[in-house]
């Protein structure tokens, strides 16, 4: 998919990060690839082309705009979900798609592959293939992409999810827009109890708090008050991860809430379950 290049000046790519997933292309021949919620693909451009096998099957067997309606079903899928999905498309590829939520604003979702599971040694496209083009560029270029097995599949998997992890906590993909708000995340992050009035909040980023609710609503998506709300539930949900010992109550103090019948149902109507429910699921 052709990136939407009237999207890319609202996002921020760390070069780190870029490095990064160059890095995860050369180890394992799998690429990282971000996608807006649409489904436009922003990066990686042409340095990073489709694999050879899926370039065959794309475009000599004209199942691009099939592979393309499946990618953005998917991304739309996870994105709703809020949670990884691993798929097997009708190529015989693995992929999977995962959201990238950073500070609460959904700027699109991190997609993994292609790869094929160890074993499988026959497109599923092979009889098309015969039939209309008859040669072996479909057969040896489907043997040359990445083949893991099951358990080195799960690896990835869970190296995939900690480096999306990572990148929303250290905001490595970030709206540009955000960063005139760090000073107020900073403190966020330093001070978790601490609950700012707009005034309060607007003083410390050198802004009126009528600019700084339009500066937030532009970066985040949220209003002020919704945008604190968020940060402090995203703390929630990693501490409900992180930290199975710790009670609601003791969750509930720490980030400001001396109420936690309160906080529990604040927690329920922005996250749709209790905070022990969710502790649960996880």
């Amino acid at each position: 998919m052709a990136s939407k290049t009237g999207y890319l000046p609202w996002i921020h790519i760390d070069e780190e990060l870029k490095t990064s997933f160059q890095r995860y292309y050369r180890l394992h021949g799998v690429r990282l690839s971000l996608f807006t919620p649409n489904g436009e693909r922003l990066y990686p451009g042409e340095e990073q082309p489709d694999c050879d096998y899926c370039r065959l099957v794309r475009g000599d067997l004209s199942m691009d705009a099939r592979c393309v309606d499946l990618d953005r079903r998917m991304i739309a899928r996870c994105i709703r979900e809020r949670r990884m999905i691993r798929y097997h498309c009708h190529g015989g590829m693995e992929e999977a798609a995962l959201p990238l939520v950073v500070d609460g604003e959904t700027l699109g979702c991190i997609m993994l592959g292609q790869f094929r599971l160890e074993g499988m040694e026959e497109s599923p496209y092979q009889r098309e293939w015969d039939a209309a083009i008859g040669d072996g560029r479909l057969t040896r270029a489907f043997l040359a992409s990445p083949s893991f097995g099951e358990e080195t599949i799960q690896d990835l998997m869970e190296t995939y999810r900690f480096l999306l992890g990572l990148i929303a906590r250290e905001r490595m993909i970030r709206n540009r827009d955000y960063d005139a708000l760090m000073p107020l995340v900073d403190r966020l992050d330093r001070e978790i109890a601490w609950t700012p009035t707009l005034e309060e909040a607007a003083s410390l980023c050198a802004r009126s708090p009528s600019s700084l609710n339009r500066l937030c609503k532009k970066a985040t998506g949220m209003a002020f008050k919704p945008f604190i709300i968020e940060s402090k539930l995203a703390r929630a949900d990693r501490y409900l991860r992180q930290f199975p010992d710790k009670t609601i109550v003791e969750i509930a103090g720490e980030l400001g809430y001396d109420d936690a019948l309160y906080f529990s149902r604040l927690y329920k109507r922005h996250r749709g379950v209790s905070p022990k429910k969710m502790r649960t699921r996880e």
